[in-house]
């Protein structure tokens, strides 16, 4: 008999294989065309849910959603009380920070991992201390002289250590000025509510946990804010040697010319001196550093040509281009390029497109 629970299971794992086998059956039929357009990864990672969910399901189905309805009577009041327990849910985060850690960064992973660990020994303890007796409160104390001296010294330096870092995440992001006034308000705030809370002669525990969620809610938002903006780097106390080495590539790169895109236009450079326009040897690998000062993200695209060669051995040349990725305002990078052929007619275009559609454009001619 299918059970209450497994039902939910097998609904999930039924709408999964629903949607992969549309999607499968619509390729095999006209390859190339798709439904949902899931990619490789996004078709493992569903795959994955649709099978655990249905193994899940049987378990519950051999488990009998945890019923105990059908033991006799003597067998369930001997039965120890089961305590809640968050842990199931600990362990769910855990496994879906594995999974997004896959495709995304693998510090998701690692945390994603530890919180497994750490919810599969703490629900494994706590279901060997309900089982320890018939007395609730007898089994809590159980388990709490076994984990406790664990628990409290993991947890102190997890807390203070994000503490820390939502602080330092915050302070970094700010200018010097901003980063001292920040510091004096929190610490007004935090001194405030000592005294608010010791002035109080008595404060209930869901009171204090309340006024230190609130205060822990706010550390983290702040926080993530602050890893969003990154670090905030003064300008003015850069040395100019540091300033022109920042994200500058290497000389081994054996550049042509600079090209620095700025709202204003591009300027392309060689030895400190302006080329104008920029000359780039025919059928030799060459590399253009890129500088973009535009304001936004942008990237270096420069028109080219490639040589096709036809089963005829017949040969034809067709357009061609290389671009580097968008790269944000004050970065830079270098793309190489190779030109197979001279133009006769025209120059090639070289330009720099922004994030926003603008393009930037100039000529270059092939020696």
């Amino acid at each position: 008999m299918i059970t209450t629970g497994s039902k939910f299971f097998f609904a999930v794992s039924s709408i999964l294989g629903a949607i992969l086998s549309l999607e499968l059956v619509i390729h095999l039929l006209s390859p190339g065309a798709y439904v949902f357009g899931l990619d490789t990864t996004q078709a493992i990672i569903m795959t994955s849910v649709m099978m655990a969910s249905a193994f899940l399901g049987f378990v519950s189905i051999a488990l009998r959603d945890g019923d105990t309805t059908g033991e006799p009577a003597a067998v369930r009041a001997a039965m120890p009380a089961v305590s809640n327990s968050l842990w199931p849910a600990v362990a769910g985060i855990g496994i879906t920070l594995m999974a997004l850690g896959l495709v995304t960064d693998k510090r998701m992973f690692g945390v994603g991992f530890v919180a497994l660990l750490a919810s599969g020994l703490e629900w494994m303890i706590q279901g060997w201390s309900d089982r320890a007796s018939g007395d609730a409160a007898h089994n809590a104390a159980v388990r709490s002289r076994f984990l406790h001296p664990i628990e409290f010294p993991v947890l102190g330096a997890l807390v203070i250590a994000s503490i820390m870092f939502g602080f330092s995440r915050i302070m970094l992001s700010l200018t010097e000025t901003g980063a001292i006034i920040a510091f004096g308000v929190v610490g007004v705030i935090i001194l405030l509510a000592a005294v608010l809370m010791a002035r109080r002669t008595s404060m209930s525990r869901n009171a204090l946990t309340g006024v230190l969620a609130v205060g822990a809610l706010a550390i983290v938002a702040f926080a993530i804010v602050g890893i969003g903006r990154g670090e905030h780097v003064a300008a003015e106390n850069v040395p100019e040697v540091e300033k022109k080495a920042t994200n500058a590539v290497a000389n081994k790169a054996n550049t042509i010319a600079s090209v620095n895109a700025s709202a204003t236009g591009l300027e392309i450079r060689h030895d400190g001196e302006i080329l104008q326009p920029l000359l780039v040897p025919r059928a030799l690998t060459a590399s253009l550093l890129f500088r973009n000062e535009t304001g936004e993200k942008a990237q270096l695209v420069v028109d080219s040509v490639k040589v096709v060669v036809d089963k005829e051995g017949a040969s034809t040349i067709e357009p061609d281009e290389y671009m580097t990725n968008f790269i944000g305002e004050g970065k830079a990078t270098y793309l190489t390029i190779n030109i197979p052929k001279a133009s006769h007619d025209k120059p090639y275009g070289i330009r720099v497109v922004t994030e926003s559609g603008k393009t930037i454009a100039s000529t270059y001619e092939v020696r």
